[in-house]
């Protein structure tokens, strides 16, 4: 298989900085993926109590990892935009 196919880490971008882990959890799951994926990352500045903008996830298998680029790539997310 390529590398392209092997993959199962994502990194969500451009995320409203308001955004919870539990909220995107949320997302996630009311979009397919409840229990696709066994790691999330999502950081947050000490001092804003805001995360990042980002996140880090690892899905459970690469092609879960392909439709959860399917699905969220260029896609705004529900609340707060």
């Amino acid at each position: 298989p390529s590398p392209q196919t092997a993959r199962t880490t994502v990194m969500m971008r451009n995320l409203p900085n308001k955004y919870t882990q539990a909220m995107l959890i949320e997302e996630l799951s009311s979009a397919g993926f409840e229990g696709a994926f066994d790691f999330l990352y999502l950081p947050i500045d000490p001092e804003t109590h805001a995360n990042r903008g980002y996140a880090f996830l690892n899905l459970l298998e690469p092609g879960i990892a392909w439709m959860m680029k399917n699905a969220f790539e260029g896609r705004r997310m529900s609340c707060f935009n």
